[in-house]
């Protein structure tokens, strides 16, 4: 009687043991029970002949994954959006997949176009009035101001027909310009004898 009581107990624990390995293995899903499923793409698992077989597969596993967010909504980062593009290229999608918003164009303005006005002339690119600038040395000599006005309208018209104009009367007709400006708006004055040799205020600590 005592002998058989040990096998019996190794019968019973045997039993159980065998039956917890089965409740565990029913309640752990093997690898193949649920395979994970994947968007098509029209891509081959293998790599083509002439292709790189590691980056092929890297490439492909990344377009993968790019089709598989898409479909599923999943937000997209800069990376995804990159491969997505290039994919999109090898047409290796079935369906279009997200790519990364185009920026709204900018509207600009049109330039505007210089036209020829009543007098047959366009206007001219600088401002030099119809009379000599009163402080300037034109002031002096009107008929020098009324014959560089002219040739600055001249220049402004071959300019506007496409014609060569003359480098020099250019610099001219922009020099004058400039010598109006420096009389309308004067340099700073610089400082007189007694501003100049007069010490610098003190600073007084607070």
């Amino acid at each position: 009687m005592f002998s058989k009581r040990p096998m019996l107990l190794d019968s019973i624990t045997s039993c159980t043991l065998l039956s917890l390995v089965l409740i565990g293995s029913a309640q752990q899903p093997s690898p193949t029970a649920s395979p994970t499923k994947h968007v098509p793409i029209a891509m081959a698992v293998q790599a083509p002949p002439g292709y790189y077989p590691p980056g092929y597969a890297h490439f492909r596993q990344r377009c993968q994954e790019v089709a598989d967010k898409s479909a599923a909504n999943l937000p997209m980062d800069s990376g995804d959006y990159a491969y997505a593009a290039a994919c999109t290229e090898r047409g290796a999608f079935f369906s279009p997949v997200k790519l990364l918003p185009k920026p709204t164009p900018i509207a600009l303005a049109p330039s505007p176009i210089a036209t020829p006005g009543p007098d047959g002339h366009v206007p001219m690119p600088w401002d030099l009035p119809k009379d000599p600038p009163k402080g300037t040395p034109f002031e002096k000599d009107p008929q020098y101001w009324a014959n560089l006005r002219t040739m600055c309208q001249a220049i402004a018209d071959k300019a506007y027909a496409h014609q060569p104009v003359d480098i020099e009367g250019i610099k001219e007709c922009g020099g004058a310009v400039a010598a109006i400006r420096e009389v309308s708006h004067p340099t700073a004055s610089q400082p007189t004898a007694s501003q100049a040799s007069s010490p610098l205020p003190t600073v007084t600590p607070t």
